[in-house]
C-alpha cells in the first residue's frame, strides 16, 4: 500500500514541480527582457547605417552605440548536428540589455583561443556546458559561458569580428544607438521609416509575447495541477479508508482525537517528503530526455515553493479526511 502511494504521489508531484518551474522560467526570462537603458534609444538596420556612414552629425549624435549580426548557423556538438542562431556582438551590448553570466573574456584581445557564449535554452536542450566545445563552419570553438538572456534566448554568441557567420546568405547586422538631445532636436530623417525600431517598443512587444506565453502556461499548469491533487487526495483518503479499523481499535484504547490527527499527519508528511524528493530526482535526472517545452530545472526556488506547497497541501488533506474519519463512531469503526 506504501508503494502504491508514493508512485500515485510521484506522478502527481512531478507535474505540479514541472509547471511550477516552468512559471518561474518565465518571470526569469521576463526580468532578462527588461531593457537597461531605453531612453533615446532605437535599433537601426544596415540598410539605414549604410545612407549616414560618411555623416559628421550623425556621428556626433551618438551618445552610445552597440552593433550586432546575426544569421543561422549549423552546430557539430558530440557527433549531433542541429541549426541555430548564431549572433556577433560586441562588449557594448550589456549597455542595453540585461545579461546573466555575460563573459568579457570572449573579447579578450590577448587571449588567441576561439570563444562563444551559449544560450541557457541551447545549453539545456542539447546538454552543453562551460568547456565543451563545438564545430561551427569547421571551425572548433570553446564555450567560455552559459549566459541568459531574452533577447538572445536561442543564440551562439561570438565576437562582432570572428567572421564566423561571413559564408551565410542571411547574414545581416544591426546596431543599438543611443542618440544625445541636440541630434533627436533637428529631427533627422534616419529615424523615419522603415530599418528603424525605437528600442522600446521591441521591450513592450516581447514582453507582451511573454506575458501571453505565461498565460498559456498557467491554464496549461492548472488543468495537470488540479488532476494531480485531485489524485493525491483519493491517495490518502483510501490509505485513511484502509486504515479506519485500526482507529477505531485506537479509540477503544483511549488514544485522543488529537493523537490520532497526529498519527494521520505524520504518515501523510512521510509519504508526501518521499515522493517530493523522487519527483525532484526523476526531473533531474530525466530532464535532458523529454521535449523542450516540458524542459525544467529544479533550483532552490522552485523547490522550497515546492516543499512549501507540499506541506500545506498535507496539512489540509490530513484534518479534511480526518475530519471524516473522526466523525464515524468507534463502534461503527470497529465493525468495518
Amino acid at each position: 500500500m506504501a508503494v502504491i502511494i508514493v508512485i500515485c504521489l510521484v506522478l502527481g508531484y512531478a507535474f505540479i514541480l514541472i509547471f511550477s518551474s516552468k512559471i518561474f522560467e518565465i518571470n526569469r526570462r521576463m526580468e532578462f527582457a527588461k531593457i537597461k537603458n531605453t531612453e533615446n534609444a532605437y535599433i537601426l538596420s544596415n540598410s539605414r547605417l549604410t545612407d549616414v556612414q560618411d555623416d559628421p552629425d550623425f556621428e556626433n549624435g551618438i551618445e552610445h552605440r552597440s552593433d550586432y549580426g546575426s544569421a543561422s548557423i549549423y552546430v557539430t556538438f558530440k557527433n549531433d548536428t542541429f541549426m541555430a542562431y548564431g549572433t556577433e556582438i560586441d562588449e557594448e551590448l550589456p549597455y542595453f540589455y540585461t545579461f546573466d553570466n555575460f563573459s568579457y573574456d570572449l573579447f579578450d584581445e590577448n587571449n588567441p583561443e576561439k570563444q562563444v557564449m551559449v544560450s541557457k535554452y541551447l545549453a539545456n536542450k542539447y546538454n552543453m556546458k562551460v568547456n565543451d566545445e563545438i564545430i561551427v563552419n569547421g571551425s572548433v570553438w570553446n564555450i567560455c559561458s552559459v549566459y541568459e538572456n531574452e533577447y538572445l534566448n536561442k543564440s551562439i554568441v561570438f565576437p562582432i569580428n570572428s567572421n564566423a557567420l561571413e559564408n551565410n546568405d542571411m547574414h545581416s547586422r544591426s546596431s543599438i544607438i543611443q542618440f544625445n538631445e541636440n541630434y533627436l532636436k533637428s529631427d533627422p530623417q534616419i529615424l523615419k521609416g522603415e530599418g528603424v525600431t525605437p528600442l522600446q517598443r521591441r521591450q513592450e512587444t516581447n514582453l507582451k509575447s511573454l506575458n501571453m506565453y505565461k498565460i498559456f502556461i498557467v491554464a496549461f499548469a492548472v488543468i495537470f495541477i488540479v488532476i494531480s491533487i485531485l489524485n493525491c487526495y483519493l491517495v490518502f483518503f483510501s490509505n485513511i479508508n484502509y486504515k479506519r479499523k485500526m482507529y477505531g481499535i485506537k479509540k477503544t484504547y483511549g488514544a485522543s482525537s488529537s493523537l490520532c490527527f497526529i498519527d494521520v499527519f505524520l504518515e501523510n508528511c512521510i509519504f508526501s517528503l518521499l515522493a517530493l524528493h523522487i519527483s525532484c530526482l526523476l526531473v533531474h535526472v530525466f530532464r535532458y530526455n523529454i521535449p523542450v517545452f516540458f524542459y525544467t530545472e529544479v533550483n532552490l526556488a522552485v523547490y522550497f515553493s515546492a516543499m512549501i506547497v507540499v506541506l500545506i497541501v498535507t496539512v489540509i488533506y490530513s484534518l479534511i479526511i480526518f475530519k471524516k474519519i473522526n466523525s464515524i463512531s468507534t463502534i461503527k469503526l470497529l465493525k468495518e
